[in-house]
């Protein structure tokens, strides 16, 4: 899958914005006083932003809220980011920051396949820096010691991509959470997790119910390895539900394989109901409108009636 956005590249300053001058740009400058010159008379001396003497530059509010976006994330493009945190804002505005966050060592870059994506990864004094602001407790941040492997990146896009609308639509859930976040609250692990796990708590005018989303990106076997997971995944989830209205919610690629899956599931003894539909042929943030169709809708899909 190659994603289209082009969110990582930088392509400079807009018309009604001043360049980035480095040493030269005044703003920049911190002035030491009591530095005598040649006269001996006190003189001021400037300190570039390069500079090792120069103290390091306050982190804002929107600067932990992107690590702490980033660390929850595990790994995010830097499209994701763009669209959660710095919604509104030119891309080179979003670029210029994060080269800021990495150069301080609080965030890593990684390039996905030339084709225009960062991915961003926070770093122990990016984790640092966001517990001690407050920005996220230690336990909801995630550091990789490396890049999440070339196979696991596009159907790690998806999951972040899905939550991300998912938080923010007209009725947003309760919670909305991640595997790998699941993974690591479960203990002990059930034999199946959900990609995405979106909880609505019943209210006066709700009873509340609770969508399993799972992406499928083509990889498995249907009737041998994915409809199995389904059936494991329904069994972990009823419990959880009790009375509450629960479904599974699955977006695959293309229409052939809904109906393969489709069929499959019509076959297979599931606890729960199971919506298949497509993913956009899009990706990244061209997809965005045609996903929060999918799961605005998919957020009232049937549900199953519970205990008789």
């Amino acid at each position: 899958m190659v994603l289209s956005d082009r969110a990582g590249a930088d392509p400079g300053p807009t018309p009604h914005e001043p360049p980035d001058r480095g040493d030269s740009a005044r703003s920049d400058l911190v002035i030491l006083s009591g530095a005598t010159g040649s006269s001996g008379r006190p003189r001021s001396a400037a300190i570039g932003p390069l500079d090792p003497r120069r103290p390091p530059e306050t982190l804002t509010d929107r600067d932990v809220s992107a690590l702490a976006f980033i660390g929850r994330s595990q790994e995010a493009a830097q499209y994701q980011l763009h669209e959660a945190v710095f919604p509104g804002l030119g891309e080179a505005v979003v670029s210029r920051r994060i080269r800021k966050l990495a150069a301080r060592g609080l965030l890593a870059i990684e390039r996905w396949n030339k084709v225009g994506i960062n991915r961003l990864r926070l770093r122990p004094a990016g984790r640092d820096a966001v517990v001690e602001r407050n920005g996220a407790r230690d336990d909801e941040l995630f550091l990789l010691r490396a890049p999440l492997a070339q196979s696991a990146v596009a159907h790690h896009l998806w999951v972040v991509d899905c939550r991300l609308i998912i938080e923010r639509l007209p009725a947003p859930p309760t919670s909305a959470q991640p595997s790998w976040v699941l993974e690591r609250r479960w203990n002990p692990r059930p034999a199946a997790i959900p990609d995405v796990l979106a909880i609505w708590r019943p209210t006066r005018e709700s009873p509340g119910h609770f969508l399993a989303l799972e992406i499928d990106i083509g990889t498995e076997a249907i009737r041998r390895t994915f409809v199995p997971r389904l059936v494991a995944l329904a069994e972990t989830l009823v419990p959880f539900a009790g009375t509450s209205p629960a479904f599974i919610s699955v977006l695959t690629r293309g229409s052939r394989r809904v109906a393969a899956i489709q069929q499959a599931v019509a076959s297979a003894s599931i606890a729960l109901p199971v919506v298949v539909d497509s993913l956009p042929p899009a990706a990244g943030r061209p997809a965005f409108a045609a996903l929060r169709t999918l799961l605005t809708v998919g957020a009232k899909s049937p549900s199953h009636p519970g205990p008789a």
